[in-house]
């Protein structure tokens, strides 16, 4: 009996609030111009690859050290407690988005970031966020509507 079964509720998204309109009509948010595959006729970055290159907390890291200067497979291994082999994996995805360069040295291999292909997410964030503030905007003012309203009522 300590135990409950939430069955597919459990799976179900997250909803959010609409925000106020006039005359108490919700209304109907439509996510669906926000797409991470770059539109018709424009050069676009690999979106859906960058942000799943950039996803993992390893990968990350290994980014943050090389922000720092070029680095080689050997030295971005030391601070991280998996294997090389591991460590080699996460470079080869990073090396796939595009987000950093591997060089032969003897046989060494060097890493260097390419922060250049983080231009294109961050222009795609950038042009959602005014859209995001609006809304958190809207969603503040309808939660102090509420409060107000409950408390009177």
């Amino acid at each position: 009996m300590g135990r409950h079964n939430l069955g597919e509720y459990s799976r179900k998204q997250p909803r959010f609030l609409p925000p106020p309109r006039e005359r108490g009509r919700a209304p109907v948010w439509s996510f669906k111009h926000l797409r991470s595959e770059p539109s018709p006729g424009r050069v676009g970055v690999d979106l859906d690859r960058t942000f799943s290159a950039l996803s993992d907390p390893t990968r990350r890291a290994i980014l943050e050290e090389l922000a720092a200067g070029e680095m080689t497979v050997g030295e971005l291994a030391k601070p991280f407690s998996i294997s090389l082999p591991a460590i080699s994996k996460h470079l080869k995805v990073l090396e796939e988005a595009g987000l950093l360069k591997r060089e032969k040295d003897g046989r060494m291999y060097r890493c260097v970031l390419d922060a250049t292909q983080l231009i294109g997410p961050a222009r795609w964030i950038a042009r959602y966020s005014s859209l995001w503030r609006e809304q958190l905007d809207e969603l503040a003012d309808y939660l102090k509507s509420e409060e107000k309203g409950g408390k009177s009522g």
